[in-house]
Order: structure tokens, then C-alpha cells, then sequence
């Protein structure tokens, strides 16, 4: 069973990833859509069967092939960046690691990372994730400190992954991973652009009316800008609406990307 680790300084995650990097080990941070856009779920089973498989395998074979990300459900009514991480996690066997780095108020203080519950408990019990939780408003970068701190994207062998129709923290973390890379070095991107999960639609709209029923005003705006923000971004913020790179990606000159367009 995987361990949960209160790290109050970073300390202690800084020390268990270091062996792996020393081992030059595959290291890939996984990003991508979170509840609100989520990913069809016929979409995201072809991404981890197909495509992103094919891209871990082309990666260098040396040291252990790790996964880190930052949390979520792994949902299957629902999917998300956590039930690629699920899908992952089933697949891959023998020398491979999991980890998760979770902000405290994401956690649920009962042994369970709040946003590490899945519906697949079964195929999940003996490859569970390694945990870091860390205290809210300490680190200026947040989980970025830790998925893609300064230590991991200076290591060759440092990779990351985009899959879905990414939201405003996963668009920020491209510019914390430029300014990161060291002189003479890039980090390889796969990106796989595909649309928000048309069901969550009628999901967000139905937190809205019982936001509404309960007097709760600022969730009620928060939804209500999700919905906006899925009708107006349906590739999400990496994308124009018809699925086009935005200006900014010419801006992040020390990323290699390769794209996938999912449809």
C-alpha cells in the first residue's frame, strides 16, 4: 500500500524524489482537464490505449518510469486528468511508481487524498499513490513546487503530459515550466487536444440550481463561470475555439511539444 506524507516544507518530497532522479529514471507530470471540462470517456479509454501509450514507450528505457500529478478523482461516470492517472496506474506494472502532490484543503484527513477517490478500489489496492500533502499558502507556486519543481525539470528524462481541454491552473503551470528549464535544455510536451466532455454540462448545471436553492451566491458565480468559460473554450485555454494554438504557446521557446487532436 502506498504511504500519505503531511510535508510541511517540501522537505520531504524533495528527498524521496531525488533517488529516482539520481537513477535517471522517466519522470512524467500528467496535467490536463479537471472536473469542470473533464474528457468523454470513450475519448480518454482510445488517449491511454493508443496515443499516449505509444508516446511513454518511445521514451528513453532507463531507471524507473515514474507518474506524478497533482490530484483528482478518478472518476468513471466522470473522467478527468485522475482517470487517465487511473487508466495509468491499471496498466502499468513491475518498475513504476505513482505519486501525488496534494494541497491540504484537498485533503480529507482521514488517509484518503480527497481527490484520489475512484471507482476501480479493487485494481487499485496494491499500486497505490505516494502522497505528499502540503499546507495551503506557503508555497507561492503551489503544486507546481512539487510536480515540477526546479529540481525535476532540470533532470533529462523530465516530461510532461496535457490531455483534455485544459482550465486556468494547468495554463499557468506552461509558464512556471518555461521559466524553470535550465540553458541548453527542453522539456517534451505531448499535448492531446480534445473537446470538454459534453455531459458535464448538465452536471454543473444541476450544482448551479442547488447552489441557487441554497443561498450559496459564490458557488452559484463559480459554476456559472465554468459554464461560460466550457461554452466559450471547448478546447479549453490552450486552444482558440476552433481548436487552433493560441499566441502564447510561441512564448514558451525552452517546451518541445508534440501535438495529438483527438476527435
Amino acid at each position: 500500500m502506498a504511504n500519505v506524507t503531511f510535508d510541511r516544507d517540501a522537505t520531504a518530497w524533495d528527498s524521496f524524489v531525488e533517488p529516482f532522479i539520481r537513477n535517471d529514471s522517466r519522470i512524467i507530470a500528467l496535467r490536463g482537464a479537471g472536473s469542470y471540462n473533464g474528457i468523454a470517456r470513450e475519448t480518454a479509454d482510445r488517449i491511454v490505449r493508443s496515443e499516449l501509450h505509444g508516446w511513454i514507450l518511445g521514451l528513453p528505457h532507463t531507471g524507473h518510469l515514474v507518474f506524478m500529478f497533482d490530484g483528482d478523482n478518478d472518476s468513471a461516470a466522470f473522467p478527468d486528468i485522475g482517470y487517465i492517472m487511473g487508466r495509468l496506474r491499471d496498466f502499468w506494472a513491475g518498475n513504476v511508481w505513482f505519486f501525488a502532490a496534494q494541497r491540504d484543503d484537498w485533503y480529507s484527513g482521514n488517509g484518503k487524498p480527497i481527490r484520489n477517490k475512484t471507482d476501480y478500489p479493487e485494481s487499485h489496492s496494491d499500486r497505490g499513490y505516494e502522497t505528499f500533502v502540503f499546507p495551503h499558502g506557503v508555497f507561492p507556486e503551489e503544486h507546481s513546487r512539487f510536480t515540477q519543481s526546479a529540481r525535476l525539470v532540470s533532470c533529462p528524462n523530465y516530461h510532461q503530459v496535457y490531455v483534455g481541454a485544459c482550465g486556468i491552473i494547468a495554463r499557468a503551470q506552461l509558464d512556471d515550466l518555461n521559466s524553470k528549464v535550465p540553458a541548453g535544455k527542453k522539456v517534451d510536451i505531448a499535448v492531446f487536444r480534445c473537446k470538454v466532455n459534453p455531459e458535464q454540462t448538465e452536471r454543473i448545471m444541476e450544482k448551479i440550481a442547488m447552489a441557487k436553492r441554497e443561498g450559496d451566491a459564490e458557488k452559484v458565480a463559480r459554476m456559472e463561470a465554468a459554464l461560460r468559460q466550457r461554452e466559450q473554450n471547448p478546447y479549453g485555454l490552450l486552444y482558440s475555439p476552433s481548436g487552433d494554438r493560441l499566441p502564447f504557446w510561441d512564448s514558451l521557446s525552452n517546451i518541445n511539444f508534440r501535438e495529438f487532436h483527438i476527435e
